[in-house]
């Protein structure tokens, strides 16, 4: 509904006669003059003009106006022109149709400050009770709204429509106000503000009846303000969110995806207010009408859920959107109710994997529902075919969702959740259980048991006070460490760090019986630490046959350099680095791996072999340089090798510049 200037009217305007009220003016042929000036300006459609001619008709008498008409733009309002008296001043002489021509001109040739300039002309045709027509009501409308004058956009736009709401439908829809009253823009300025000073969805749900008799066709954008009022209204209405959903679903283009998008809108409102009942229904009436909810949103509300401890809730969540009871009636009616295979349980069961398992098994183990999580857990698929599982079937679940469960399969994350909640509970024996099954399946768990072992040797030394209960964490731990694979050095090298770690930490135990513990314990550690090297020892050997293997895993290289320095084989390192050097990535030999190096070979009293590593054609950071030369010249010192120290001394200021000055 955009409106085309008309520069015939225009120049009709400025054929207007001169107004009699000019003739008993002692000023009137200056006024005169400028509404002359005015006329031609508009006639000209040089909007530059114009705005400076009606600021200077806006102006008090004999006043001197603080404006350039020579710039190109006007940038700022006068100050005063906020406290004016249109009474007093020269506009009362415009006549109606050079404030049209003016909002006109305004509306096609917009300016920095157009808005503001228009709601100037709105105020003062309402002092002059000049009328205004349908045609103007979107961009006074949206004047007001930009600058944040709710109030009078709301107050005006009750003005226009109380004399249409007394109408019938069919005479409004043939009055000549119908055409603007279908602009949604119209309908949605008003709604906007309306919401923003009452904040009450109830009058918005009833504007919203009055906009579709008008025939206006709701837009997203109209929808977006029912819903954001409906999210922030104190009372939540289950009912006003049906009508807006069957209505965006009847009204809006691309209806699905767009109803989709006002669910998305609703449903982060309701988080952002923590307003759980209306969350859980509003996800259910979206599924109801079968607009579809991305997999990631339902699971972060179930997550929400369950951290806002709202369990009643989560479980109801959980049933209504991850195992709906529909999906059963349409399994049973294709015959799949004992043989769904994996391509229909995706199209049943769209939102149910194993993120979203995983987000509920947290949440239960969180809210100390072990039990229940146990009994899902046990459920899936390749769990419930091990042998550690194959217990008795429990009772909490119903035929239904082991079946539906079955078709779902646990992860690394899975097991991780587990084994950290049983260990919690000090279920040591279930942890077990847990760490035997990963061993049974065959997986690359590594990082899994890692954490295990971790949680299982330290929850105890921060949180209890019982000298025996850190041999109870040490012998789990001495049960778990025969499952470590030994096909990858890392996780076999963190375990053994763990443990030295744990043995420094009893050693300074402050109770005296603690004595006796450790002593136990450290035999049980020594044995443990013999095989463990005995393994690593094995490993390096497959390094130096084919060092390509390091370029797939880099960390290796570190922990095997660290491994041979503390048996004393150096040599064997600078072989190694030389090897992967030579046939490996060079990205393999990192800043990380020559420090090792160096340390390693200063701390053997290899100091021409560190210091030719320190002028190999690896590029190493300053820090680096600085501390490996710092370290030679203090040795070259104490060994009084004053032509090495010398050497040593003047490579070190190259890189130090403290040195250097």
């Amino acid at each position: 509904m955009e409106r085309a200037l008309s520069p015939a009217s225009v120049i009709d305007a400025a054929r207007l006669p001169r107004s009699l009220a000019l003739l008993d003016d002692p000023n009137g042929d200056e006024i005169a003059q400028r509404l002359t000036s005015f006329r031609q300006a508009y006639t000209a459609l040089d909007v530059n003009a114009v705005i400076a001619m009606y600021l200077r008709l806006r102006s008090m008498r004999n006043s001197v106006l603080p404006i350039d008409i020579t710039t190109d733009t006007v940038l700022a309002l006068p100050a005063y022109l906020t406290a004016h008296s249109p009474q007093t001043t020269d506009v009362r002489h415009l006549a109606y149709s050079d404030f049209y021509a003016l909002l006109d001109l305004l509306a096609v040739y917009s300016t920095s400050n157009a808005a503001q300039l228009i709601f100037y002309v709105y105020e003062d045709m309402k002092v002059l009770d000049v009328p205004l027509p349908p045609i103007y009501w979107r961009q006074i409308l949206a004047s007001c709204y930009q600058l944040a004058h709710y109030a009078t956009a709301y107050t005006a736009f009750q003005t226009w429509w109380q004399p249409l709401a007394t109408l019938s439908n069919h005479h409004l829809y043939a009055s000549n106000s119908a055409q603007y009253l279908r602009d949604p823009e119209v309908w949605y300025y008003y709604l906007t503000c309306h919401w923003i000073i009452h904040r009450d969805s109830s009058q918005l749900m009833a504007i919203f009846q009055h906009l579709k008799a008008a025939g206006c066709r709701p837009t997203v954008a109209i929808c977006n303000v029912l819903v954001r009022g409906l999210a922030h209204d104190t009372q939540w209405n289950l009912a006003h969110f049906h009508t807006i959903l069957q209505n965006s679903l009847l009204y809006l283009d691309r209806p699905e995806h767009n109803a989709a998008q006002l669910g998305v809108y609703l449903i982060v409102w309701l988080l952002q207010r923590s307003q759980w009942q209306a969350l859980v229904e509003t996800v259910e009436t979206l599924l109801e009408h079968r607009v579809a909810i991305s997999k990631h949103l339902c699971c972060q509300v179930l997550k929400r859920l369950m951290r806002a401890r709202q369990l009643a809730l989560a479980r109801r969540f959980w049933d209504q959107v991850f195992l709906p009871t529909a999906a059963d009636d349409v399994a049973y009616r294709i015959g799949l109710a004992e043989s769904v295979t994996s391509t229909h349980f995706e199209t049943l069961y769209p939102r149910l994997n194993t993120v979203t398992l995983n987000c509920y098994l947290d949440g239960l183990a969180a809210c100390g529902r072990l039990a229940e999580a146990h009994d899902i857990f046990t459920s899936l698929g390749n769990v419930a075919c091990l042998s550690s599982h194959r217990t008795a079937l429990s009772t909490a679940l119903s035929q239904r969702s082991r079946l539906v469960l079955s078709y779902c399969h646990a992860d690394a994350q899975t097991y991780t959740i587990m084994l950290r909640a049983h260990l919690a509970h000090h279920n040591h024996a279930e942890a077990q259980r847990l760490v035997c099954s990963l061993a049974e399946l065959g997986w690359n768990w590594d990082p899994i048991l890692v954490d295990v072992v971790y949680t299982a040797l330290w929850q105890y030394h921060h949180q209890s006070r019982d000298p025996a209960e850190p041999l109870a964490g040490n012998d789990l731990a001495q049960r778990l460490l025969p499952y470590v694979p030994t096909h990858r050095l890392s996780p076999v090298f963190k375990v053994h760090n763990t443990l030295l770690q744990i043995e420094s930490l009893v050693s300074r135990g402050e109770h005296a019986n603690w004595e006796r513990n450790f002593q136990i314990m450290k035999a049980q550690h020594s044995s443990v630490m013999a095989a463990l090297v005995q393994s690593l020892c094995q490993q390096v050997s497959i390094y130096f046959d084919d060092p390509r293997l390091l370029q797939h895993h880099p960390n290796d290289l570190n922990l095997i350099l660290r491994l041979l320095f503390q048996r004393g084989r150096w040599q064997q390192c600078l072989r190694l680095v030389h090897l992967a050097r030579d046939v490996t990535d060079p990205c393999v030999i990192t800043p990380i791996t020559i420090n090792i190096l160096i340390q390693g070979l200063l701390a053997h009293s290899r100091y021409l072999e560190a210091f030719r590593v320190l002028q190999g054609p690896t590029h190493l950071p300053r820090r680096l340089h600085q501390e490996g030369f710092i370290v030679l010249f203090r040795a070259y010192c104490h060994h009084c090798d004053v032509e090495h120290a010398l050497q040593a001394f003047m490579h070190l200021a190259q890189w130090d510049r403290v040195v250097h000055d």
